[in-house]
């Protein structure tokens, strides 16, 4: 691709130019409802209520699974940092971030290459190396997103615990938000203390609720929590461990907490 201006219809362009990745050609091995046909579709933001709760490793989850189902084209994003959990998951990296777009939109400067690194299954991945440096202002990054949604059937964004301001602004883009909590003993009070912060608004909410080490959370515990939020509680098992990229094993295993999360998607 060309040098051009990185301007915000420079940006729209490149969005909606690009394929998916592959010919979608016989039937989708597993389909569990996240399939997205037109573009402007949902925009997830993932978020977890702890460090190491596993908002990468959900976000991949769901939006490599959507990459398999959906006609329309899928993004998968982080909104930077130190740990670059997005791209070690998917097995790839962007070579720019979400800040250094949002920055290219802003100044206009001229970026050559693609937007994209493509993931499994045509994913368009948006997920750089490690960045210790936040990059690009809110508006900025609300200009990138609004127009990524506008060009993909499905958005997820890994928000992680929500600190930098890009992360910020996904939240509150977002039509869908996805809490990832640590089913042990000691994640629901965390994820408690967390969400008693954070202003419930008409966005729709669901509680992930994610098996892990450390013993089982009860289960009343987790319900309660959710009926709080006025949202569903969604279990995910504990997925094979420490796996990099994410192989499609762990989806099949996560299969009826993806198909819960395509249900909701669509409410």
């Amino acid at each position: 691709m060309g040098h051009e201006a990185m301007g915000a219809g420079a940006l729209t362009a490149r969005l909606n130019g690009l394929t998916v990745g592959r010919e979608r050609a016989g039937r989708v091995e597993l389909a569990l409802g996240l399939g997205f046909h037109e573009p402007g579709g949902p925009l997830l933001a993932v978020c977890a209520t702890a460090g190491g709760a596993g908002a990468s490793t959900l976000a991949v989850l769901v939006a490599t699974q959507a990459a398999r189902e959906s006609r329309a084209a899928v993004l998968a994003c982080d909104t930077g940092g130190p740990t670059a959990g997005l791209a070690r998951h998917v097995g790839v990296e962007s070579r720019l971030s979400l800040g250094e777009l949002a920055e290219g939109v802003e100044s206009g400067k001229r970026i050559g290459g693609e937007v994209f690194a493509h993931g499994p299954d045509g994913l368009r991945v948006v997920g750089a190396g490690p960045r210790f440096r936040a990059s690009g202002s809110a508006a900025g990054v609300e200009a990138v997103l609004a127009q990524a949604r506008a060009a993909h059937g499905l958005g997820v964004v890994d928000c992680g615990t929500i600190q930098r301001e890009a992360g910020q602004v996904a939240f509150e883009l977002a039509t869908h938000r996805a809490w990832i909590v640590t089913a042990n003993p000691h994640g629901v009070p965390a994820a408690e203390r967390v969400l008693a912060q954070v202003v419930q608004g008409r966005v729709p909410e669901a509680i992930v609720a994610r098996g892990g080490a450390g013993g089982r959370a009860p289960m009343r515990e987790l319900r309660r929590l959710a009926e709080r939020r006025g949202a569903p509680l969604i279990l995910l098992p504990e997925l094979p461990a420490k796996q990099a990229p994410i192989s499609r094993a762990a989806a099949e295993r996560g299969q009826g907490a993806l198909a819960a999360l395509g249900g909701w998607l669509r409410r």
